[in-house]
């Protein structure tokens, strides 16, 4: 619509209007139109809109059916904290206050409280959730450590909550892994292969002699790769974490 086209109704809302409320007239004295919204009217609709997708993007994603979502409800936990953490500093850096922010403010408190009551605590938070971003290729061990020191003002709180959930992965794995196949049954052994008590004596006293030496071959080999900081694979849940991590990309099938 051209600005000259508009002349009509902007000055409809110059007009006086009766104080009428059900039908009845409450007042005789007219009061003024509000008038036309404002910038200041259309901007504050647009913070809340904002704000409130966060969380309706979140609530999608986890609750999705119809593929994998448990992966990714970290991060999205993680980002509706933050969000709600920016929101309230930027309305304590507003100086004129008005009722818009007042209640965005408001608002933004209530549910700092609730997501802290249901989700702020990361020992009563359910762990499988962050298992679950361990599990994802882009990701694992490492980007937890990432996000868990980013929330932990001691350092060492981060990595003890990261070996934690290590330790939970590999009693999974335990868990659900196929248990080995049941051992040969050993060889019978025939008459011909027996041999005196005195070649078995001597026999054994060299298994002890080179097995004593092997023992310490491992253990010297296990000192230095300690010293080295060399990587050791002493589990499979090891193996998958230290396997390179997939590209990050914004559409992927975590069970491809």
């Amino acid at each position: 619509m051209r600005e000259d086209d508009e002349g009509p109704y902007i000055s409809w809302f110059g007009e006086d209007e009766p104080d009428v409320q059900d039908g009845v007239v409450m007042s005789h004295y007219p009061r003024k139109k509000e008038g036309p919204p404002t910038n200041e009217d259309w901007n504050n609709p647009r913070t809340f809109v904002n704000f409130l997708k966060v969380f309706y993007d979140a609530t999608l994603k986890i609750s999705v059916t119809l593929h994998p979502a448990s992966h990714t409800t970290f991060h999205a936990l993680i980002a509706m904290e933050e969000e709600i953490e920016d929101l309230l500093m930027e309305e304590e850096e507003i100086l004129s206050e008005t009722q818009a922010s007042k209640v965005l403010k408001d608002m933004s408190l209530n549910m700092k409280i609730k997501f802290k009551k249901y989700w702020g605590d990361l020992d009563k938070l359910n762990q499988i959730l962050m298992v679950a971003l361990v599990l994802d290729p882009r990701y694992k061990l490492g980007n937890l450590e990432f996000i868990l020191k980013s929330r932990f003002e001691n350092p060492e709180d981060a990595v003890k909550k990261k070996n934690e959930i290590k330790e939970i992965l590999k009693k999974l794995y335990e868990e659900y892994v196929m248990p080995p196949p049941p051992p040969l049954p050993p060889p019978t052994q025939s008459s011909s292969y027996c041999s005196s008590d005195t070649t078995t004596m001597n026999t054994s006293s060299s298994l002890s002699r080179g097995g004593k030496k092997r023992r310490q071959m491992i253990e010297n080999w296990r000192k230095e790769t300690r010293a080295n900081d060399v990587v050791v694979l002493e589990h499979e849940i090891d193996r998958y974490i230290t396997d390179p991590i997939e590209e990050v990309v914004d559409k992927s099938d975590v069970l491809k």
